[in-house]
């Protein structure tokens, strides 16, 4: 790499020069004893915070974040969704060293976008251990949807058991947590749904229960483990958060998907939720009953507060092992009586699902679900997925991001594709692998893009649960049929059986 120095001279009585002022933080990570449902556990926390403390700034802001290491081992952070220079990107081992213990990082960077983000640990399994917190920056120009009381929601989970002990039951038996879910597949739980069926949901129920067993795998098999707590704002279900509201208001709620796991089904009983912003960038606004948000993701939601009652803010894991609860008060004497919140309906068995799916995906693809799943025998290389392009267009499939659009022109989508990255996701469950085209991660070969090019990256989930896909120092491009105002997203969850199609433009080198 060249580097060019130039000189500008200019008289300082037409050019004082200027300095922007630093907006310097100072992170402490520690470890503190926390107790979340009777138990007492060791957590990861920043300022003694979890989550971690809100991060408010500006767009053009520049920022110094100083983490200083107070942990026996080394840590890293990422700002998950934030456009950085590579050698801030906060990833141990890929793009940065580890900060040792006793040691500091000086993370310093300009803000380019704003929005709603987070930032996590990005060092073993510490982000699971607690480090992970919300990063919210203003934009320069307000945006056209209007509120008068800003919130965030981080939702989480959480399990007593250390994390690397955690992984260490899922290596040795995929199944280990199983006999904790609710939908857990067993005879008892098969019969009962039987009996409720007419004739073609019977024999449904059969064959999917029949090819399931075959997999040694469950009808319900949405999650691998089965959490202590779940908690909005550090706040579990005993103990919810909650915050004041007056009649009238209209309240940002921005919910961050902070979970290691978990994905949230979320609601506010008795309203419904306008979707204005996801993943730092507004959309145009539609309206939800519900929705579900997946590690990774953010969604801003406006509700309007109507009537003098508390307005419960409910998300539910979606393997119905517990939820998280809030509440916007309009007065701090109402009770918050979370327990008589309704539930959502039982999810469909994971199969069904899959075939929905895959009925709607317009690439025709299939999977044979009828064998037992077995790891691959013969790993294709991940680099040699990238393939040449005739500019074919591909629609996204999922009803969760079929009314994403921009609220601003994002992308060309003429520009000529310089390759077609294609990446099947697929999972080994008696193990705990998981695998991009068949290469598990300890043997994925780097893929190199060139710089100023578009590339197209279509994800096909072949596993039974969902895959959210994070794309660091870039913007995926979500093909879902808006051409030049398709989404800009950070996060995309690949459900089971969906085919997503996505551009990326290369405006950032660097090891990503």
């Amino acid at each position: 790499m060249k580097w060019l120095k130039f000189f500008l001279i200019l008289p300082l009585i037409y050019a004082p020069f200027v300095f922007a002022e630093i907006k310097k933080v100072d992170f402490d990570i520690t470890e503190e004893t926390v107790n979340f449902n009777g138990q007492y556990s060791k957590a990861i926390v920043v300022n003694k915070q979890l989550p971690a403390p809100t991060l408010h700034f500006k767009e053009g802001d520049e920022v110094q974040i100083n983490v200083h290491n107070h942990l026996n081992k080394e840590t890293a952070v990422h700002w998950h969704g934030i456009l950085v220079p590579w050698q801030m990107d906060g990833v141990m081992g890929i793009n940065q060293m580890g900060i040792p213990p006793g040691g500091v990082f000086h993370y310093q960077f300009t803000l380019k976008q704003s929005g709603t983000y987070w930032y996590h640990a990005h060092a073993g399994l510490q982000e699971q251990q607690g480090l992970y917190g919300a990063f919210i920056i203003d934009p320069k120009v307000p945006p056209a949807y209007r509120y008068n009381k800003d919130e965030v929601i981080v939702l989480s989970d959480w399990i007593n058991t250390v994390p690397d002990q955690v992984l260490a039951n899922l290596k040795k038996d995929g199944n280990f947590y199983a006999p904790r879910f609710p939908l857990q597949a067993s005879l008892a739980k098969f019969l009962h749904d039987y009996q409720k069926g007419d004739a073609t949901a019977k024999k449904q129920l059969r064959d999917d229960y029949l090819s399931m067993q075959r997999m040694r795998m469950g009808l319900y098999d949405l999650s691998d483990v089965a959490y202590d707590a779940f908690l909005m704002n550090g706040h579990p279900k005993t103990n919810p958060w909650k915050i004041l509201v007056k009649i009238g208001d209209v309240v940002r709620l921005r919910f961050i998907g902070a979970a290691g796991s978990t994905i949230f089904h979320v609601k506010i009983p008795g309203t419904s939720l306008e979707v204005v912003h996801v993943d730092g960038n507004d959309v145009e606004p539609f309206t939800v009953e519900d929705f579900w948000i997946s590690p990774g993701e953010t969604y801003d939601v406006l509700i309007h507060i109507e009537k003098n009652q508390p307005y419960y803010i409910y998300a539910e894991s979606i393997d119905t092992v517990g939820a998280a609860v809030g509440a916007l008060q309009t007065s701090p004497e109402q009770p918050i009586h979370w327990q008589e919140i309704t539930p959502f309906p039982e999810p469909l068995p994971v199969t069904q699902q899959m075939m929905a799916m895959m009925m709607s995906d317009p690439s025709g693809h299939a999977m044979d679900m009828s064998g037992p799943h077995t790891m691959p025998t013969e790993p294709s290389i991940l680099h040699d997925t990238i393939t040449p392009s005739d500019n074919t267009y591909q629609t996204s499939t999922g009803i969760k991001y079929e009314n994403m659009k921009s609220v601003v022109k994002t992308n060309n989508p003429n520009t000529p594709l310089a390759g077609v990255i294609r990446l099947e996701l697929f999972g080994y469950m008696d193990r705990f692998i998981w695998f991009i085209n068949g290469v598990p991660e300890h043997k994925a070969h780097t893929i190199v893009l060139q710089p100023g090019k578009r590339y197209r990256l279509v994800f096909t989930n072949t596993s039974m649960m969902h895959h959210p896909m994070h794309l660091h120092g870039h913007w995926f491009i979500l093909r879902n049929g808006h051409d030049e105002y398709d989404p800009l997203l950070h996060t995309i969850d690949v459900a089971p059986g969906a085919t997503i199609t996505a551009d990326v433009d290369t405006d950032a080198s660097g090891q990503w």
